[in-house]
C-alpha cells in the first residue's frame, strides 16, 4: 500500500520484507505484548484474529484502534481486506487508490500465471504439499483455488488439505510444490511419488510457503514463479 512509514512494529511470524522484518517483535495475534504495543505509541494495532477482551479494552484503552483483517478465503477477500486497510490509513480517496493500485498488481499477477501456462498442451496436474505425504492443497482451500489459474489442483476434489490414501492410484501430479524445502528429496526419493511424472521430469519445487499463510502480494508472485518453472522445458543432461 506504500504506508510502510507508518508501522512501528510486527509479530513474531513475520518474514518480509526485510524493512518490516527489522521492526521490534511485538507478540502474535494470539499472545500479543500489550505493554511493547502500548510503549511503541501504535495507533492501530492490525490482527487476523479476534483479541481476547481484555487484550481490546486494554489496547483501546492505550488509544490503539483494533482493525481485524480475516483470512480470506478467496482472492476478492484479500482485496477487500486492503481495500479496508487503505481506507482506514489514508481515508476513503487515498487509500482505497492505494488498494486499487493493490488489486491491479495481484489480477497483473495471476494472469502472468496463466499466461505462463497457456502453451501446454493440457492444464497440468499440480500438487501443492504442505507436509508429506498427503496433507495438500484441496478444492475448498484458497491455494486450492489459485492452482485453478492454468493448473488443474490434485486435491481438487477433497476437504480439509487432506488427500485420501486410499486414492493414491489417481494421484499423478506432473509439478509438485513443497512448501517445506527440506521434503523435496523426501518426496522424489518416496514409494508414493517417485514414479509420478513430476520427479521423472525433474519437477519438484520448494516454495516459500509463508508467502501464502501472509497472504500478500508476494503470494501472487510466488505463483506466477510456480507457472514459469511447471512451463520451463526439462533442463538437458
Amino acid at each position: 500500500l506504500g504506508y510502510g512509514e507508518l508501522l512501528v512494529g510486527v509479530s513474531e511470524y513475520c518474514t518480509a520484507p526485510a524493512a518490516a522484518v527489522a521492526k521490534p517483535r511485538m507478540g502474535s495475534a494470539y499472545q500479543p505484548e500489550v505493554e511493547k504495543i502500548k510503549a511503541s505509541g501504535a495507533t492501530l494495532v492490525l490482527c487476523t484474529v479476534q483479541p481476547t477482551e481484555s487484550t481490546l479494552t486494554e489496547l483501546q484503552q492505550a488509544g490503539a484502534q483494533v482493525l481485524v483483517l480475516p483470512r480470506a478465503d478467496s482472492v476478492e477477500g484479500i482485496k477487500q481486506n486492503y481495500r479496508a486497510l487503505g481506507s482506514l490509513l489514508a481515508g476513503n480517496v487515498t487509500g482505497t487508490a492505494a488498494a486499487e493500485t493493490v488489486s491491479t498488481a495481484i489480477d497483473s499477477k495471476l494472469a502472468e500465471a496463466t499466461a505462463a501456462l497457456s502453451g501446454m498442451a493440457a492444464a497440468p496436474d499440480a500438487t501443492l504439499l504442505i507436509s508429506y505425504p498427503y496433507r495438500m492443497a484441496t478444492g475448498d482451500t484458497l491455494e486450492g483455488q489459485l492452482l485453478a489459474q492454468g493448473f488443474h489442483c490434485s486435491g481438487a476434489d477433497y476437504t480439509n488439505w487432506l488427500y485420501p490414501e486410499s486414492e493414491l492410484r489417481a494421484l499423478e501430479p506432473d509439478v509438485i510444490f513443497c512448501a517445506e524445502a527440506d521434503e523435496v528429496e523426501t518426496v522424489k526419493q518416496s514409494y508414493e511419488y517417485k514414479v509420478v511424472a513430476a520427479v521423472k521430469n525433474d519437477k519438484v519445487m520448494a516454495i516459500d510457503f509463508t508467502a501464502f499463510q501472509n497472504q500478500s502480494l508476494r503470494m501472487f508472485d510466488t505463483l506466477a514463479e510456480m507457472a514459469k518453472f511447471t512451463a520451463a522445458e526439462p533442463a538437458e543432461a
